[in-house]
């Protein structure tokens, strides 16, 4: 299959949740919260695959690119790894990066009494901790968390609460390579003292999760270049000499050969002749 050419603003990335050939409680609740937060852009396969992810990847390539779909989660639960889901993205149907977690605290959205941000709303994702910009693997956490909350690349494509952000989720990270993700919702109300400053309030709304990082695979950088490529703009040939204002319009300079002053012939003044022209006039 060719490649698609680089776009310069992408289309909305969809996800796919997946259910292996046994998932447990916990980890089906976190499906599920997860569905409801990234809709409309998520599908869902109610299917069981026996697959294993970090060993073999075609078959989870296949079910990418068979539902138009860039980021994926991948639920499973088994002796060895209880409670286990793996987020990951795709880039040209190859995968490109995917991390694994165990899940170790879950708070459904179900569970949390209090208001509900929008279906579609466009959410601040703030990241907590100083291992997000040191360390290797949670910078790449960050990335695919990222990502994968983004709901949509324009204003057109998501929405956003008129009088400002409505939708905020934080993910904090922990020692023992845990991470822990909290949704909130804002809430501004009028303050006694200074009506002219709100007050905000951060009402948590769920999912609320812990997770333990426990293994991760991260592109090859020859293919983090190739996704990050840019597309070719057709950028107009600067004109030597010419500038464009959007007051004046089109400006130009012109450049000439040197004058002879020498031999420009201009009026003459009384205070512009020399000595001995005026010493004549004098007489």
């Amino acid at each position: 299959m060719a490649r698609k050419e680089p776009q310069l603003i992408e289309n909305p990335k969809s996800r796919i949740f997946i259910r292996g050939s046994k998932t447990s409680e916990r980890t089906r609740g976190v499906m599920d919260d997860l569905y409801a937060m990234t809709q409309p852009l998520a599908k869902k396969m109610s299917r069981r695959n026996e697959m294993r992810p970090f060993e073999d990847q075609s078959s989870l390539e296949f079910l990418c690119e068979r539902n138009d779909c860039s980021l994926f989660v991948f639920a499973s639960h088994s002796k060895k790894r209880p409670d286990n889901i793996i987020i990951g993205r795709t880039f040209d149907s190859h995968v490109l990066d995917m991390v694994e977690f165990g899940v170790d605290a879950f708070v459904a959205l179900s569970e949390m009494a209090g208001p509900v941000a929008v279906t579609g709303a466009k959410p601040c994702i703030v990241f907590r901790g100083s291992e997000f910009e040191s360390e290797p693997d949670f910078i790449g956490i960050k990335s695919v968390l990222l990502d994968f909350f983004r709901v949509g690349a324009t204003a057109e494509e998501s929405l956003l609460y008129r009088p400002g952000i409505r939708h905020v989720i934080v993910i904090f990270a922990a020692p023992g390579r845990k991470v822990m993700i909290r949704a909130h919702v804002v809430d501004v109300e009028q303050s006694s003292t200074n009506p002219l400053l709100p007050r905000v309030e951060l009402i948590p709304m769920g999912p609320s999760m812990d997770l333990t990082l426990r293994r991760a695979k991260w592109a090859a950088p020859d293919m983090v270049r190739a996704s990050l490529k840019q597309p070719k703009i057709n950028v107009e040939k600067k004109q030597k000499n010419v500038d464009k204002e959007s007051v004046l319009g089109v400006m130009g300079r012109l450049h000439v050969g040197r004058q002879d002053l020498e031999s420009l012939q201009t009026r003459k003044g009384r205070a512009t002749r020399k000595p001995k022209e005026i010493a004549t006039l004098g007489k």
